[in-house]
């Protein structure tokens, strides 16, 4: 066996070996017939070497022993012991450096099993992990899942000790829980079940730039199997000062099919947020939230919905809140029904924002034993006509007629000269006889015939009716006209129907209207005013 010499000594070949093996040591013999091709080194290699070289010298010393030449057998042996241990320490070093068999080439090798990190990448040239991977993919910072969730406040100097029941799960020592509702929220985040004493902290979560956007799946309990749950909590934070806010999370991020957890994969339902929606159309809920800012819809409670309401009541100005409404018949106050379901009455200078040609009630009354009914048209300003509608008109006496007079003073006098008055009209009976009647100067307008049976009778059961129409009663350039129809019952029983018109013979400002019978008093008579707008 011949000695192949090194290239250097135990030097590294810069040549390409013919084999694909990476960071191997070469040795070289330029003559033989593996020339540029060079042998691999290893530490078997070394060792038979060594061997090799020991057995060579122990041979020379013999040799010079039997020549008899004990000086020149100690000078070799000497040599070849030194050259020999110093052989054996750089073999040792060169493999326990290289350690050939585990280490990684740096120029690039292959790996029969997983590389493992030490932990998250935190420089730019640093690999990143798994778990960093999915967060960025994800857009959330994810988090091993924790066995079980709290559901309320707890100790945790002991009440997260190994053996405690949270949510139906019993802990166990190295499980980690979510601690998501402490009364101190700055205590709430993710802890490392203990034996005994003290939780503490898990190292994915123990520093504030672990909290925000933090993401985690629980995967045991009686209510919170299989939820998942984000953190609200925002940047510049201070760990056990700051608070730590958990919002339930039906449905991580678009396109995320599923979270690892230790137990396996916990997988929310990809459509859980439109089937939510739906869900609550098809039950009547309403949609929204109440936290007066943009946030995700929520199906909102009745306490939630009665306290934006509430809301809503106080701040519009003057109504009171929902539980005391402003109501009556005043200004920025809204009108209530009465015990019969009627609006309040109200007057006509509270309606002024009715559309033009409505017709509106401005008021009406009963007479009972009155000369005369006085209307003053006054309190009714800014129509362009007025309607009385009289029903049940009974005279207290048989046998006259009913007449109409017009003011100018708000009803303190009114027209009653000799040719104040013009009128005509007809008064026609249920056998088809028409009566007619006019005057171009009177003291009154006559509202029916003023003549024998064309007479009203005071007949309880013959009430009659009639109604008259003024138009125009402010305007000074004209003459104030009426116009009426009606019917009655006259003093021979007779039914019959009238029908006509009258003036004031001068132009004026009609601002008050009276009604009586020609003899004795208005026994009873219904009445209401409407206005034309």
């Amino acid at each position: 066996m011949s000695i192949l010499p090194l290239t250097g000594e135990f030097a590294t070949d810069t040549r390409p070996p013919r084999s694909t093996s990476p960071r191997k040591l070469w040795a070289q013999d330029p003559s033989g017939p593996e020339a540029n091709n060079g042998t691999r080194i290893d530490a078997t290699f070394i060792n038979d070497f060594l061997g090799l070289l020991r057995a060579l010298i122990s041979s020379a010393g013999t040799e010079a022993q039997d020549g008899d030449d004990t000086a020149l057998y100690s000078a070799i042996l000497a040599i070849a012991n030194a050259r020999a241990a110093a052989a054996l320490d750089a073999a040792t070093d060169l493999i326990n450096a290289l350690n050939v068999a585990s280490k990684v080439d740096k120029a690039g090798d292959e790996m029969s099993g997983p590389l493992i990190l030490s932990g998250d990448g935190t420089d730019p040239l640093h690999p990143v992990s798994k778990r960093q991977l999915d967060a960025a993919t994800h857009r959330l910072d994810g988090k091993e899942s924790c066995r079980s969730r709290t559901t309320g406040n707890v100790d945790l100097s002991s009440g997260l000790a190994s053996g405690t029941v949270h949510d139906g799960v019993t802990a166990i020592a190295g499980d980690r829980v979510l601690v998501a509702a402490q009364t101190a929220a700055a205590e709430n985040g993710i802890y490392i079940v203990p034996v005994t004493g003290a939780a503490s902290r898990a190292v994915d979560m123990d520093d504030w730039s672990e909290v925000p956007g933090a993401f985690v799946a629980v995967e045991e309990g009686t209510t919170y199997a299989d939820t998942t749950w984000l953190c609200t909590s925002n940047r510049g934070g201070t760990l056990g000062a700051s608070s730590v806010a958990w919002i339930q999370a039906t449905s991580p991020a678009a396109g995320v099919a599923s979270f690892a957890g230790r137990n396996g994969s916990v997988t929310p339902a990809n459509d859980d947020y439109a089937a939510t929606m739906l869900q609550a159309i098809a039950a009547n809920s309403i949609l929204g939230n109440n936290t007066g800012a943009a946030a995700r819809p929520i199906v909102l409670t009745a306490a939630q919905v009665k306290a934006l309401l509430a809301i809503a009541a106080s701040d519009v100005s003057g109504l009171g809140t929902a539980a005391t409404v402003n109501t009556g018949t005043s200004a920025n106050q809204i009108p209530k029904l009465d015990g019969s379901g009627r609006l309040p009455a109200v007057d006509g200078s509270q309606l002024t924002n009715l559309n033009a040609g409505g017709l509106v009630l401005l008021n009406s009354g009963v007479v009972s034993s009155a000369a005369a009914l006085d209307i003053v048209l006054s309190s009714y300003s800014g129509y362009r006509g007025y309607k009385f509608v009289l029903s049940g008109i009974q005279p207290a006496t048989d046998d006259v007629s009913l007449m109409a007079r017009f003011s100018t003073d708000g009803g303190a006098t009114f027209d009653a000269g000799a040719s104040n008055y013009a009128y005509a009209g007809s008064s026609i009976h249920v056998s088809g006889t028409n009566d007619t009647f006019s005057s171009t100067g009177d003291t009154k307008i006559f509202l029916n015939r003023d003549s024998g049976d064309n007479r009203w009778g005071n007949d309880a059961q013959y009430a009659g009716a009639l109604i008259i129409e003024l138009l125009n009663p402010s305007a000074t350039g004209f003459y104030s006209h009426i116009f009426f129809s009606g019917w009655h019952f006259s003093t021979g029983a007779l039914h019959r129907f009238d029908t006509g018109g009258g003036y004031r013979a001068a132009s004026q400002d009609t601002d008050a209207i009276r009604f009586l019978f020609s003899s004795g008093n208005i026994a009873a008579m219904k009445w209401a005013i409407y206005g034309y707008k």
